[in-house]
């Protein structure tokens, strides 16, 4: 029998919680501004915070999302950006920029400056971006790096003109570490470490060169005297063929430029550096030199011949063949009409310049195509301001700009897709230009609204009231500097780390890393294949300390790089395990 429990009894259901209804979000909207403007009275006893920071969440996680807008936190930003650092009424940008250049330049010359201050002032220019451009650079990348690296330029040409003449060859080249180490802290410090090659390729620029540049304007006995010290630390590098890529590079510069003081002074180093590595490391070096004689010899034969004198005379053209040419160049101007490169819309008064020399040299040369490097020449221009009459030295996309303010009203304004549209280059190229003649010391453009970087919708026009105190004037262009060039490099060289035995610190753009890299494991294939045909059979690591040997003239490989391209080699059949022992090889004939 079951008994009942008396001790049960029945509770009472309570009546269901009246919901309160959901927000729009307009109403979410509504009273997150309130708030704000509650607080900024100083009446917010009476908030609840868990409640505005529910809405603020719920704004940002659904409502930005399926409105496409942008975040909470990225939209406050574009507005302290476009109310406080570049708006008309505070344009704090306008102050910061120079203040950290100039910070940095008191910092140089040995005063004291408020270093966390300066961090925190460009972390939060990391941060900001101009939403008006197409190109997403911070207003670091756009307004305050292009700044550093001119005021860098400046600084580092005026130590050059005091080290260069004051120490020697050893000093000199201490001193430019030190300041490499000084720049290199300063970077990791307060700096970006997107600052560090490019501040150090302002080195290379004006202190290296200019001291490269200076041994060359000496006489041939003093020239020779510090060639042979620069063989004497030659000998001391480990990765030569880097070396034989910078020393391509600046040579092929000197000859462009026309700096070249002396023909056999280069050829001496040339053959010294022939006798420490060989022919085949001087190679693209002599042929550098050779093409530069081949062209003076057509210059030559042009000035001779009336006809050619007459269509020709104010053109100088340097051609080389592209196996020699160390620079990875823009896309070209192509004589070729079917050509995949890029075709460039250059002026009537270039492109006929250009269709003369192409005819001249398609009549003594059949069957040659030229490719014209638009990125490496320039050109000299008279420019008529209001109170001077001024030639300008400039580049070849330079003058293309310049020449489509000269068809028009004084008061002629073009915005920046109009001079693409009618220049047709790639905008990296022509946001440098621009740069270089609107942005930089030598204000050719006015540009509106005036900043240090170039964006879409930017408007130019030609800057009639421009001066300077000489008759002659060359502008030259502004360090490339963007983030994607950076990064594309950074892992161009952690590739060719993994391939070749090359660090970030090479300096190379991806270009010459990946002809490097085909290079290097050409040389060390060579190398193994030849031991092996002479030796028949070898141990392996008697075959790597061999091959090093052998190599060490170029650069010195790893036993790891050894180690892949002799299993690469084995499966092309060239080389084979010995079946008694497998850290012996077999050469198959």
């Amino acid at each position: 029998m079951f008994q009942a429990n008396r001790n049960l009894k029945n509770k009472p259901i309570k009546p269901a919680t009246k919901l309160t209804p959901r927000k729009s979000n307009q109403e979410l909207i509504d009273t997150i501004c309130s708030a704000i403007a509650d607080i900024y009275k100083k009446k917010a006893s009476t908030l609840s915070y868990e409640e505005l920071y529910r809405s603020t969440y719920n704004l940002d996680k659904v409502y930005v999302k399926a409105e496409r807008k942008l975040s909470i936190y990225d939209s406050s930003l574009n507005i302290f950006n476009t109310s406080i650092l570049i708006g008309p009424d505070f344009n704090l940008l306008s102050t910061i920029s120079p203040l950290i250049s100039q910070s940095i330049l008191y910092e140089r010359q040995g005063l004291s400056i408020d270093r966390p201050a300066l961090k925190n002032i460009i972390s939060m220019t990391m941060e900001i971006y101009n939403l008006t451009s197409r190109n997403s650079f911070s207003l670091f990348e756009s307004n305050i790096k292009p700044l550093i690296l001119s005021t860098s330029h400046d600084y580092y040409k005026k130590q050059a003109n005091k080290y260069t003449h004051e120490l020697g060859i050893v000093y000199f080249a201490k001193q430019v570490e030190k300041f490499k180490k000084i720049e290199l802290d300063r970077c990791h410090d307060y700096l970006h470490n997107s600052l560090i090659q490019e501040i150090e390729s302002v080195i290379n620029i004006e202190l290296v060169d200019s001291f490269a540049n200076s041994s060359l304007d000496k006489s041939e006995a003093e020239a020779e005297k510090i060639l042979d010290m620069i063989i004497t630390l030659f000998r001391f590098l480990k990765d030569k063929d880097i070396f034989e890529v910078f020393i391509r590079q600046h040579l092929l510069k000197r000859l462009l430029s026309g700096r070249i003081v002396s023909f056999d002074v280069e050829s001496s180093f040339i053959s010294k550096l022939k006798n420490e590595c060989g022919s085949l490391f001087t190679l693209k070096l002599e042929g550098l030199l050779k093409d530069y004689q081949l062209s003076q010899d057509l210059e030559a034969e042009i000035a001779n011949s009336e006809g050619l004198k007459t269509s020709l005379s104010q053109l100088s053209v340097s051609i080389f063949n592209p196996k020699f040419y160390p620079i990875h160049s823009s896309p070209t101007i192509s004589s070729d009409e079917h050509s995949t490169a890029e075709i460039t819309n250059f002026p009537i008064q270039i492109e006929n310049l250009k269709n003369s020399f192409n005819e001249f040299y398609g009549k003594k040369f059949n069957g040659r195509k030229l490719s014209w490097q638009y990125n490496m020449g320039s050109c000299d221009v008279v420019a008529k301001f209001k109170d001077k009459t001024i030639e300008l030295n400039v580049s070849t996309v330079i003058i293309a700009i310049l020449l489509l303010f000269n068809d028009s009203s004084d008061n002629l304004k073009l915005s920046y897709e109009e001079i693409k549209q009618r220049i047709q280059i790639p905008d990296i190229d022509l946001i440098r230009n621009l740069q270089s003649v609107a942005c930089a010391k030598y204000k050719i453009l006015n540009k509106t609204p005036k900043s240090a970087g170039i964006f879409p919708g930017d408007i130019f026009e030609f800057n009639n009231d421009f001066t300077c105190p000489t008759r002659k004037l060359k502008i030259p262009l502004i360090a490339a500097s963007s983030s994607s060039k950076i990064n594309s490099q950074n892992q161009a060289n952690q590739k060719a780390n993994n391939k070749v035995g090359l660090g970030p610190e090479s300096g190379l753009d991806e270009a010459s890393l990946a002809k490097l890299e085909k290079s290097r494991v050409e040389l060390i294939d060579a190398a193994i294949v030849r031991i092996m045909k002479s030796r028949k059979k070898f141990v392996h690591s008697l075959l790597v300390s061999e091959t090093i040997s052998q190599l060490q003239s170029r650069f010195t490989p790893s036993p790891t790089m050894i180690k892949h391209r002799i299993d690469e080699l084995i499966d092309k059949g060239y080389i084979e395990r010995n079946s008694e022992d497998r850290n012996t090889y077999n050469y198959i004939s």
